[in-house]
């Protein structure tokens, strides 16, 4: 099971994201994704999450609105997987990029 959310409602959604923009002088935004892994306590009680090690991915994004548009897209990419299996996404994404070449 998959599931996407935001931690609140913010009036103004990209607002952290211009701030990034200008404190940069006009470069990317950089973005960066690392996933984690929640590891239970053995004995039952609170696990945690800790960072899934050497996994990571660093986007650079030329404007706010394309980081905008980054968020909806990895938002749209994690609502199929919980429809579908990460198989069977991947195999279409290999499909439509091999078709394209």
């Amino acid at each position: 099971m998959i599931k996407t959310g935001y931690g609140r409602d913010l009036q103004d959604d990209r607002k952290q994201l211009r701030d990034a923009f200008a404190a940069r002088k006009g470069k990317a935004i950089k973005l960066r994704i690392q996933p984690l892994i929640y590891q239970g306590d053995p004995e039952g009680g609170r696990g945690n999450y800790k960072p899934w090690r050497d996994v990571s991915w660093t986007i650079d994004c030329e404007t706010v609105e394309e980081a905008m548009t980054f968020r909806d897209v990895l938002k749209a990419v994690f609502e199929r997987l919980g429809e579908e299996r990460p198989a069977a996404v991947l195999a279409r994404l290999k499909v439509k990029r091999e078709g394209a070449a």
